[in-house]
């Protein structure tokens, strides 16, 4: 394990960053963030503005997780849907209500969490036009297991973390390059790096590095590279 100089206060920072206020829409916007809390429970939280669509039968949420280490089903863990509007009001002018979901998950895994579209009988229902981050990522205890594990692909002010084939761990960016990762940046070493995660931006997800560990990846042949315009287009 190689632990970072910058480790202190990267869960509360990057979940402020994800759910900062964004400026008002025709469409809803929606911003998602995951941290653990004291006794080891999720608190899995999101930020939504601008209303429902017009002509949709979205009533509300439900809430899914799933292990990324064992690639586990996805399971749905909200007892009841959150509807619509139902949050805390925040005073913005755009119409934004703040939701807070606490998990009670099994310690010594990362996890995905993530929020699904549904009607008022429960069922899933197609995601319109939306400025949207709808999942998170989290592992418990923190920086306890890892949450990446790929390649660095070096894109100047970034290093991209391109996920090794069979991972179910998301890709991210790091900015700025820790010096420490430099050396792996565009090699076929693979890293798996324990953090935290903040998701919303138009690049995609930002990575918190607390510490990492030089691993390989199981596929033989390198994963593809993804060009920032993929990136863009997958957490649009």
């Amino acid at each position: 394990m190689r632990p970072l100089a910058f480790r202190s206060g990267l869960g509360a920072a990057l979940l402020v960053l994800a759910l900062a206020p964004l400026t008002a829409a025709a469409f809803p916007i929606i911003q998602t963030g995951a941290s653990e809390s004291a006794g080891g429970d999720v608190v899995f939280s999101w930020s939504h503005s601008g209303g429902a669509y017009t002509g949709y039968e979205w009533a509300g949420f439900d809430v899914w997780r799933r292990a990324l280490d064992d690639c586990s089903h996805w399971e749905r863990v909200s007892a009841n849907p959150y509807p619509i509007n139902s949050g805390t009001p925040i005073p913005d002018g755009y119409n934004t209500y703040q939701y807070q979901h606490t998990d009670h998950p099994p310690a010594g895994h990362s996890y995905e969490y993530r929020l699904r579209f549904v009607d008022t009988n429960r069922n899933e229902v197609p995601q319109g036009p939306c400025d949207c981050s709808t999942g998170s990522y989290v592992s418990t205890p923190g920086f306890a297991t890892p949450i990446f594990h790929g390649r660095l692909r070096d894109h100047g002010w970034a290093a991209y973390v391109d996920p090794c084939i069979g991972s179910c761990g998301p890709s991210g960016y790091i900015s700025p390059i820790p010096e420490e990762l430099v050396p792996y940046l565009d090699t076929d070493t693979a890293l798996k790096i324990y953090g935290a995660v903040g998701c919303g931006s138009l690049e995609g997800c930002s990575i918190g590095v607390d510490h990492f560990e030089v691993v390989v990846c199981d596929d033989i042949v390198p994963a593809r590279r993804t060009s920032w315009g993929q990136v863009k287009t997958i957490y649009r």
